[in-house]
C-alpha cells in the first residue's frame, strides 16, 4: 500500500492543473453529497423489530454512517496526496469544529500515514538543493524513513 501511495503522489507531478483541481472539487463534492445523505430521514429506514417506530435519524445509526464517512474521509485525503495529509492533521485537532467519529479517523493522519519511497525522498532533497549528489551537504542520510506522518 506505501507503494501504491508513493508512486500515485509521484505521478501527481506530471498531471495538469486542470485534472488536479478536477480531482480536488470532485472529492469535496463527493464528500459533502455523502454527509448531506448521512443527515437525511430517508437514509434510516423504519426498524424491522419494531413496527411503532418511525422513519427517523437514529442518533447510534448515525455514528455508525458518520464513523465510515470518515474512514472514506481520511483515505481519500491520504490518496489525495501529502498537503491533504497535512490538512486532515491539522483537522484532527478540532474538535470544535468536528465530530469525535471524525476526530478518531483523522488522528490516525498523526502517525499512520503510508511513507513514500527512499529513492523519491534522496531525488526530492537533491533537487531542492540543487546539488547532483546529497553528500554534498550531508555527511550522512539514513537510507529507511524513521517514520512518516
Amino acid at each position: 500500500k506505501a507503494n501504491n501511495s508513493s508512486d500515485r503522489w509521484s505521478r501527481l507531478k506530471n498531471t495538469s492543473t486542470f485534472k488536479r483541481t478536477v480531482e480536488i472539487w470532485r472529492f469535496v463534492i463527493v464528500f459533502f453529497f455523502k454527509l448531506w445523505v448521512v443527515n437525511q430521514k430517508w437514509n434510516y429506514p423504519k426498524s424491522q423489530r419494531d413496527k411503532e417506530a418511525k422513519r427517523g435519524i437514529n442518533e447510534e445509526a448515525r455514528k455508525e454512517k458518520l464513523a465510515v464517512l470518515a474512514t472514506w474521509l481520511r483515505e481519500r485525503l491520504v490518496t489525495l496526496g501529502p498537503t491533504f495529509i497535512k490538512i486532515g492533521q491539522q483537522f484532527s485537532t478540532r474538535s470544535d469544529i468536528l465530530s469525535p467519529e471524525f476526530i478518531a479517523e483523522l488522528v490516525k493522519l498523526q502517525d499512520k500515514v503510508p511513507p513514500f519511497s527512499s529513492k523519491m525522498a534522496v531525488e526530492t532533497i537533491e533537487k531542492e538543493l540543487g546539488v547532483s549528489s546529497w553528500k554534498e551537504k550531508f555527511s550522512y542520510l539514513e537510507e529507511e524513513p524513521i517514520a512518516a506522518a
